[in-house]
C-alpha cells in the first residue's frame, strides 16, 4: 500500500472507533459535516484555534499553509458562527497560522505554546496572545518531517508529556523541559509512529495508535491508562488521534 492509497472503508471504521472510544469516558462529540473535494477536514485540529475570553465562546480561525487546504476554514467559521462563537480572524500581513496543529494549551490553559517553522509563521504568535489574552511561547521547529507541534509534543496533564527532542532547536527544547516535571522523550521510530500525536481528554486516558509499548509502559508508570486506536490509514496523510478532533472550551 503506497502512501495516499487510502481504504476509505477502514478510515471510516477507524474514525468511527475513536469517535466512540472517547465518548465510552464521558466524552461529548459534535461533528461537522465533511465537504466533497476537502478530504483533509476529518484533521479538525488545524482550522482554528478555539477558546475562551471573559467566559465567551471565542474562536481564532487559521490560515492554511497549503492552497489545497485553505479552502477548509470556511466551513469551520459557519460552524462556529451557528454555535454562537465570537470570531477572531488573522489580518492580512500574517500568512499562516494551522489552529492547534501548531498550537497546544499547558496544563489548566495558563498559557500557550506555539511552533513556527513549516506551517505557522512567527508573526501569528504576537496577535494571537492580543486575542487571548494568554502568554504564547514560541517553539521552533527544525525538522521538516515534523512539521507540526502535535506530532512533537503532547501535553498530558500532572506535569507530563510526550516529546520528540530532536524536532526542536535548542532553546525551543529548554523552554519546554522547564515546565514539565516528568517528560517522555521519544526515539526516533516512536515519534514516527506518531506517539506524540496522543490525546489525553481527561487527564488519565491517553488515546494513541498502536506500535509504541515503551511509550505505553512509560505512561502507566506515570499514572496514566493508555488506549490503543488504530489510525493506520489517517497517517498516510500525516495525522493521528490528536489531529483528528479538537477539543472546544
Amino acid at each position: 500500500m503506497k502512501v495516499g492509497d487510502v481504504d476509505k472503508e477502514l478510515a471510516y471504521k477507524q474514525w468511527g472507533n475513536l469517535k466512540s472510544s472517547l465518548e465510552e469516558i464521558g466524552v461529548e462529540c459534535l461533528e461537522i459535516e465533511p465537504v466533497e473535494g476537502l478530504p483533509d477536514m476529518v484533521f479538525t485540529a488545524n482550522q482554528s484555534l478555539p477558546f475562551l475570553k471573559d467566559g465567551k465562546l471565542s474562536v481564532l480561525l487559521s490560515k492554511m499553509a497549503n492552497d489545497e487546504r485553505k479552502p477548509e476554514v470556511e466551513f469551520f467559521k459557519k460552524w462556529y458562527k451557528e454555535k454562537g462563537y465570537e470570531i477572531y480572524e488573522l489580518p492580512e500581513e500574517i500568512e499562516s497560522l494551522e489552529g492547534m496543529g501548531d498550537t497546544l494549551f499547558h496544563e489548566e490553559r495558563r498559557f500557550i505554546w506555539s511552533a513556527y517553522g513549516y506551517r505557522t509563521t512567527i508573526e501569528a504568535h504576537r496577535y494571537m496572545q492580543n486575542v487571548t489574552g494568554l502568554e504564547v511561547k514560541s517553539l521552533k521547529l527544525v525538522d521538516p518531517a515534523f512539521y507540526h507541534l502535535d506530532v512533537c509534543l503532547c501535553p498530558l496533564g500532572r506535569g507530563t508529556a510526550l516529546v520528540y527532542k530532536p524536532a526542536f532547536d535548542a532553546e525551543s527544547y529548554e523552554k519546554i523541559e522547564s515546565e514539565f516535571k516528568n517528560l517522555i522523550l521519544l526515539t526516533e521510530d516512536e515519534a514516527y509512529n506518531f506517539a506524540a500525536n496522543a490525546y489525553s481528554p481527561d487527564g488519565k486516558h491517553v488515546f494513541l495508535h498502536p506500535g509504541s509499548e515503551r511509550v505505553e509502559s512509560r505512561l502507566r508508570d506515570s499514572g496514566f491508562m493508555p488506549v490503543s486506536i488504530d489510525t493506520s490509514e489517517f497517517m498516510k496523510s500525516g495525522g493521528s488521534v490528536f489531529c483528528m478532533k479538537m477539543e472546544l472550551p
